[in-house]
């Protein structure tokens, strides 16, 4: 029988009229080889994004754009829906150590006060309400609009930063894949820390595809839509990430996928970190011994710096 994921998979590619090419690959998503798994999501991923592009490149949208709501300088992003209070161990240790070293300037947002910092459409609060939007793609959502108004840093909730390295970043950061790994990646840059001055021309033609996709629309036709429409937006702008300083986006993995494979002592999560002044982590764990390395980590946040 198919598992649940290739049936969402199926559902999904489906109704965005991929169906034919879903079913073509099927044998490589069937395959347990992690190769053929690859190149089944990048033919997927290409398919889609060559299907977004014809339809949106160049497109005039309406201009989302909303009012400052209150005066605020280099702003730091943390959202965690349901309150701090109630995330998990790694992200209120995360949340700590950010406060401990850049104080007010971190803003913490959640449902509750989420109103007295930006606007969100009608229909996008109303789909939200009705599930047909998730928390995930939600906080995409917020991101594009808190960027595009206030500008400042967004950082996921489960990314590490270096308080000195943080410092010294350059005034636009979005972490990308570089070349020669960058050949043939659709989707080469990531959302998980983003950095941008406010009105930023990239951000705000994103918010604004972003937007009206939600006016148009009642489901959410790929995972990476947010990805799609920034890559888009950058090639309207004559290749804009291109020309930003190279922040990359594979390097910060390494700790979580080193923690994946056995068991570390905390010596060893400590030398792992040095590879990397961004670290992107994870709260999906998949075994004990992962469980046991990340109880390890969270240990030496307390005196991180």
């Amino acid at each position: 029988m198919l598992n649940k994921r290739i049936l969402q998979s199926l559902k999904s590619y489906m109704k965005a009229g991929e169906l034919p090419l879903m079913l073509g690959l099927l044998p490589y998503f069937l395959s347990k080889e992690k190769v053929s798994m690859e190149l089944f999501r990048s033919r997927l991923n290409y398919s889609m994004y060559k299907k977004i592009k014809k339809r949106y490149v160049g497109k005039k949208v309406k201009d989302y754009t909303q009012k400052v709501k209150r005066p605020l300088k280099n702003p730091i992003w943390f959202m965690w829906l349901q309150g701090i209070d109630s995330a998990p161990v790694l992200v209120q240790k995360n949340f700590s150590y950010l406060r401990k070293n850049f104080g007010e300037q971190l803003i913490e947002i959640n449902s509750e006060n989420l109103s007295k910092y930006i606007d969100l459409p009608d229909f996008i609060l109303k789909k939200k309400q009705e599930n047909k939007i998730t928390n995930t793609h939600f906080s995409d959502l917020v991101r594009i609009q808190l960027l595009a108004t206030y500008g400042g840093t967004w950082i996921d909730s489960t990314v590490l930063v270096e308080k000195k390295y943080f410092r010294e970043l350059p005034d636009i950061v979005i972490p990308r894949t570089l070349k020669p790994g960058k050949d043939g990646n659709i989707i080469p840059i990531s959302s998980w820390f983003l950095k941008f001055p406010a009105n930023n021309p990239l951000i705000v033609r994103t918010r604004n595809l972003l937007f009206n996709y939600w006016e148009k629309n009642n489901q959410l036709i790929d995972y990476f839509l947010l990805h799609y429409y920034i890559v888009i937006a950058s090639k309207e702008l004559d290749g804009y990430i291109e020309d930003l300083p190279p922040i990359d986006n594979s390097l910060p993995h390494y700790l979580m996928l080193e923690m994946r494979k056995r068991p570390l002592d905390v010596d060893e999560i400590k030398n792992k970190m040095k590879y990397s002044r961004l670290i992107k982590l994870t709260n999906k764990t998949i075994s004990a011994y992962e469980n046991d390395n990340y109880s390890r980590l969270i240990s030496i946040l307390e005196t991180w710096s």
